[in-house]
């Protein structure tokens, strides 16, 4: 024979209180909730289930709306209550302060110049350490570039340097510090 012991009653688990309707006069439990309307959809009525039926039923959200101001909801329904703008419009530039390097959302500019206001590139990119050994620094044009490139050439030539080792390990880096700049620049 198992001996079960029971705790006093204060130790218990107290039952949850019922929700009553907040229909008037109905006594019902209360295990539906409803809005109160539609510009405070977060406060709600709470009905039991006859009550939150009837209550369905009458439910308009638009009731007070004109028809414009229908056409506006359905519209911004789309986009999920979301601002939205034209593609190509400067006002998601100005508003939320995108970084768009490749200037895809200013219309105004065209392609060739798109590069030349590049402003800085992380520090660690193949662009960046190009940048640093031809000794430039952004914006640069191509013809910046060649004539840099030229100055560098003359200074690290082999046969300038007497076949120094060095000179001519740097005159690799150059020559690819280059070719990584001049499809950047094009």
């Amino acid at each position: 024979m198992k001996i079960t012991y029971r705790l006093h009653p204060f130790f218990e688990d107290p039952q949850p209180q019922k929700r009553i309707c907040d229909e008037s006069g109905c006594l019902e439990e209360a295990l539906y909730k409803a809005p109160q309307s539609p510009q405070q959809l977060q406060l709600y009525y709470w009905f039991c289930l006859k009550h939150v039926q009837i209550y369905n039923s009458q439910w308009n959200y638009y009731r007070d709306m004109g028809s414009d101001e229908i056409e506006d909801h359905y519209r911004a329904d789309v986009t999920w209550q979301r601002p939205t703008w034209r593609f190509g419009s400067n006002v998601s530039k100005a508003s939320f302060f995108i970084k768009d390097p490749f200037d895809l959302l200013d219309s105004t500019r065209n392609i060739s110049n798109q590069q030349q206001h590049e402003s800085s590139w992380a520090p660690y990119t193949e662009e960046a350490k190009a940048l640093r050994m031809m000794e430039l620094e952004w914006p640069v044009t191509s013809e910046n570039l060649k004539q840099k490139y030229i100055q560098l050439v003359k200074l690290y030539h082999p046969d300038v340097n007497s076949g120094c080792a060095e000179a001519e390990e740097k005159l690799k880096l150059i020559n690819k510090a280059y070719e990584v700049l001049k499809k950047v620049v094009r």
